[in-house]
């Protein structure tokens, strides 16, 4: 079925009379437009990244993600070592707001109405305990994600 699927071109849009041309444009053009939408889409969920609530912090992760999955799979468009410094600063970012993603989760699984220390007191305490670190640490993290985020704003993009 793939097959016949790529010999009889069944990827074509019939209806969509620049698609040609899109496909034949080079590939450093389509990364470079690709680097510029997946940065654009970062640097808008990143707008007054100090204030940024706990939702907006997780889908500037995730925007951050693509824009790393764009760059990896897009490197080979531009200089080796730009990229490498690139996606090196992005994996920082990433971690960080991994941290702060982590500690979130453990607030919402042990503080959920089914969560098991939901009944028991000792579980309870530990629970809290653990939200505690866990919390105190993303503090520390985000703290972490301002300073990297200023070096982030400043590292050149592999497409210019």
């Amino acid at each position: 079925d793939l097959a016949e699927y790529v010999a009889l071109r069944g990827w074509l849009d019939p209806t969509d009379h620049t698609q040609t041309r899109r496909l034949a444009l080079p590939f450093v053009e389509l990364a470079e437009g690709a680097g510029r939408r997946a940065d654009r889409r970062v640097r808008k969920r990143a707008r007054d990244v100090e204030t940024l609530d706990h939702d907006a912090r997780h889908d500037l992760r995730k925007a951050l993600k693509t824009l790393r999955y764009v760059v990896e799979f897009c490197a080979a468009a531009w200089p080796a070592k730009r990229s490498e410094r690139f996606v090196k600063a992005l994996k920082r970012l990433q971690t960080l707001f991994g941290d702060l993603n982590d500690a979130a989760m453990a607030e919402a699984l042990f503080l959920a109405d089914d969560a098991p220390a939901a009944h028991d007191p000792a579980a309870a305490r530990a629970a809290g305990r653990l939200i505690g670190g866990s919390l105190a640490m993303a503090d520390h993290a985000w703290e972490g994600v301002l300073a990297r985020w200023r070096d982030f704003e400043k590292a050149r993009r592999p497409w210019v």
